[in-house]
Order: C-alpha cells, then structure tokens, then sequence
C-alpha cells in the first residue's frame, strides 16, 4: 500500500540525504501550504468582491475543451495570476544577503536583511504591463541562471491552485447571496 510520505522518501536521490528531506518537508509545511491556502483565500476574496467569479464559472463551463485542467489554463490561469498580483501572499518577504552586491542603486553587504514589499513589486510589475506572477514565487526557477530563492514548487502550486478553482467551478451554479 503506497503513500504520499514513501513516494516522498522513494524519489530522493540518496536515502542518506536526510538534511535535503528535512528541508523539502519543512518547505512544504511552512512555505508550499500556507502560500497555496493563502493565494486561494486571497484570490477567491477578489474574484467575490469584484463579482468576477459568476463570469469565470460560466466561462469555465461554457469552454469546449475535453479535459478540466486545459479549460482551467484557458480560463481560470490569467486571472489567477492576475489575482496574484493584485494580492500577494505573502506580502512581504525577507532574505539574508550571502554575499555583498548592489541592488539598484543600494549597497547591500554581506548579512545585511533585505525586505521586499510583494505587494508594491507585483504592482509596479502590473503597471507596466508584466503579467507573470513569478516574482510571488521569488522568480522563475526555469530560467538559467535562476533566482537564488525561485520556489521550486511554482508549477505545482499553480497546479494545485488551478485544480481547486476548476472544481469550485465545477460543482455546479454558486450564486451570491445576501451578507
């Protein structure tokens, strides 16, 4: 009988790696759980208060495509990002400099503490026209070289997101109703 915690422990690359388990464990705890469940709280709130979510839904369930998740990409991914952006979670971040650099027109040293507002960021990336939402995730880990704190579990949160959104969409007609 299979489970998560031994695929988990299986897809390692070395059973004696204990250090790299620790931290991918830790990183799903306290930073993969609370950012999902936070993005989607946040998300929801914005498309309920802006009355988006009717149209999505019936989009979603107007769209020919065969398969949930290709309608989910096709209609829910833009403005789940969007909606990213608008709100991030978290909204702020901070980082200890390993080595010195500049940032901008900064002098950063060595363990200087670097606090990035998400919130201002993602908005300033809005205003001039960016619509990835990367940069919630501390860039893309794609890229080469990638960003030193680029979540390695972008994909699958956006994934996670997108599945979870396609099945509130799914359940049937969700009308408003009076607060």
């Amino acid at each position: 009988r299979g489970s998560l915690a031994r695929a988990a422990f299986e897809a390692f690359p070395s059973n004696d790696d204990n250090d790299l388990l620790a931290r991918t464990l830790v990183g799903v705890m306290m930073g993969f759980l609370p950012t999902v469940d936070g993005n989607l709280r946040s998300t929801l709130n914005e498309w309920l208060e802006d009355r988006s979510f009717w149209e999505l839904q019936n989009r979603y369930v107007a769209h020919p495509g065969p398969h949930a998740f290709a309608r989910a990409q096709d209609v829910i991914d833009g403005p789940l990002r969007r909606s990213m952006q608008l709100r991030p979670v978290p909204e702020m971040v901070w980082r200890t400099a390993v080595r010195a650099h500049r940032l901008g027109p900064l002098e950063v040293r060595r363990d200087d503490l670097v606090v990035v507002g998400l919130v201002s960021a993602t908005h300033q990336d809005l205003d001039h026209g960016v619509t990835d939402a990367s940069l919630v995730f501390g860039g893309d880990r794609r890229t080469d070289p990638c960003p030193s704190h680029a979540c390695p579990g972008a994909t699958m949160a956006l994934g996670v997101m997108l599945g979870v959104l396609a099945a509130l969409m799914e359940v049937g007609p969700l009308r408003p109703t009076p607060v």
